[in-house]
């Protein structure tokens, strides 16, 4: 019974940290997505900048940082889930973006991030498994 418990205890700690680095996998494409590619939107100038911005359907355009800066990635081992935010504190136009406004189409950046990063994912979870069999509780 005391390898069983240790087991179910070795596999839960793997896979929370596999999820963890999961998240954080997510979190470095959709920042990817806001800061490097390339960007088709409108062109203006605020003061002496002139700014790129997104056109629908493709990222939200890097413009202050803030949005990028805002990302949070935080694993619960024990419930198996991993929560990646963005748009904390004064960055409240993160669901605006991603989603879009009844004035605005959607720039989303974290559902392609977390499509891009399944593969990642799987296989990282899969390895934490097989590591924690591998111990079997020792």
């Amino acid at each position: 019974r005391r390898r069983l418990k240790k087991f179910g205890l070795d596999a839960e700690k793997e896979i929370g940290a596999a999820l963890y680095v999961g998240g954080l996998k997510v979190q470095e494409e959709a920042i990817r997505s806001i800061t490097q590619d390339p960007k088709t939107g409108r062109t203006y100038k605020r003061r002496t900048v002139t700014h790129q911005a997104s056109a629908p359907g493709e990222a939200p355009a890097n413009d202050t940082g803030r949005l990028v800066g805002s990302f949070q990635v935080t694993a619960d081992a024990k419930k198996q889930t991993v929560r990646i935010k963005s748009g904390s504190g004064t960055v409240k136009y993160a669901h605006a973006l991603e989603f879009g406004t009844n004035k605005m189409a959607e720039r989303p950046f974290m559902r392609p991030a977390v499509k891009k990063s399944i593969p990642f994912i799987k296989k990282r979870v899969e390895e934490a498994g097989n590591r924690a069999i591998r111990r079997g509780g020792k």
